[in-house]
C-alpha cells in the first residue's frame, strides 16, 4: 500500500481497517488528503487576516499533522474544519487565564494539575472499545472539593484530550466516556454541578464546539435516581447528537461488556482490573 504524506517527510500512520473506516465514515481519501490540508491552511490564512478575526488571534500551528485532526472530525469538509479550528483557538483565548496564560497551551503547564492527574478522578484505560474508541474512566467520588477546583478539572480534561488526540487511531475512532457514579450522593452531585466552571458549561463548550475529537458516547454507571434530574438541568447545554449518545447502565454492565472486554475494565464495572492496575494519566506527560 502506498504511503501518502500529510506534509513533506511526514506520512500518515493509519492503515488497514482504520483507513477503511476513515474512508467510509470520514470521507478521507489518502490521495486527496494533502490537497485538503493545503485548502484548510489557505482558508486559515485568509481568516487570520480578515475582519472576522476580532481578537487578532495569531495561529502558530498550521502543520499538516495538526490540521488533519480538524479535517477528520468534520469529515473533510474544509469550511466546517475551519470553524472548528477557529473555535479551538477562541476557546483557549477566552479561557487563557484558566488554561495557563496567554498561550492557552495547557500542555506547557501540566505540573499545576499533577494532584488531579494522580487522584484517580480521571483514568485512561489501555483497552479500547470493540469499535476502536479510546476510553476515559471518570470517578466523581474521587473529586476532593477542598483540594480540587472546577478549573483544575477542566484543565486536566483538556490536557488529557490534547495528548490523546495526537494519536491518529484515536482521531479516526474517537472517545467514549465511562462515568462511574459509585458513592456519589445527591449532596455531592449538586455541589459538583454548582461549581463555577461546570455551572457555566465550560466543559460542554469544549466537547461540543471547540475540540477536534469524535465523542462517541457517555456511559453512566452505578447512577442513582436523581441523575435524571441532573441531566434535565444539563439539557440546555447539550446538542441533540450528544443527548442521543448518553447511555444509562445503572448496575447492569452486560451491555457495557458488549463493547469493552471485561479484561480491560475495572472491577467496579464487572471487569478484571484492580485499582492498583489503573494507571494514572500523569504517565502520559512525565516523559515531556
Amino acid at each position: 500500500m502506498a504511503a501518502y504524506e500529510v506534509e513533506e517527510g511526514v506520512v500518515s500512520t493509519i492503515t488497514g481497517d482504520t483507513l477503511e473506516k476513515a474512508r467510509r465514515e470520514l470521507s478521507e481519501d489518502p490521495e486527496k488528503r494533502l490537497h485538503a490540508i493545503k485548502e484548510l491552511r489557505a482558508a486559515i490564512d485568509r481568516w487570520e487576516e480578515s475582519a472576522e478575526n476580532e481578537e487578532k488571534l495569531k495561529f502558530t500551528r498550521k502543520d499538516g499533522k495538526f490540521l488533519l485532526r480538524f479535517l477528520r472530525t468534520k469529515k473533510f469538509n474544509v469550511d466546517r474544519s475551519l470553524q472548528l479550528y477557529v473555535n479551538y483557538h477562541k476557546y483557549r483565548y477566552k479561557h487563557s487565564e484558566l488554561l495557563g496564560g496567554a498561550d492557552g497551551d495547557v500542555s506547557l503547564h501540566h505540573e499545576s494539575v499533577e494532584h488531579v492527574l494522580d487522584c484517580g478522578l480521571v483514568t485512561v484505560l489501555d483497552a479500547r472499545t470493540v469499535r476502536g474508541e479510546k476510553v476515559l474512566y471518570v470517578r466523581p467520588a474521587y473529586l476532593d472539593l477542598e483540594k480540587i477546583s472546577s478549573g483544575d478539572v477542566v484543565k486536566t480534561v483538556l490536557l488529557i484530550l490534547d495528548k490523546l488526540i495526537d494519536d491518529e487511531e484515536t482521531q479516526v475512532h474517537g472517545f467514549v466516556l465511562l462515568e462511574d457514579l459509585t458513592d456519589v450522593g445527591l449532596y455531592k452531585m449538586m455541589q459538583v454541578a454548582g461549581m463555577e466552571h461546570f455551572k457555566r458549561g465550560v466543559l460542554f463548550e469544549l466537547i461540543q464546539e471547540s475540540f477536534p475529537g469524535r465523542f462517541k458516547g457517555v456511559h453512566l454507571l452505578n447512577q442513582a435516581w436523581y441523575i435524571t434530574i441532573i441531566l434535565t438541568i444539563a439539557q440546555p447545554f447539550l446538542k441533540q447528537k450528544m443527548r442521543e449518545r448518553i447511555h444509562m447502565h445503572g448496575g447492569d454492565f452486560s451491555s457495557l461488556h458488549d463493547i469493552i472486554d471485561p479484561a480491560g475494565l475495572p472491577a467496579q464495572l464487572g471487569g478484571q482490573l484492580t485499582d492498583m492496575e489503573l494507571q494514572s494519566p500523569a504517565r502520559l506527560f512525565r516523559s515531556l
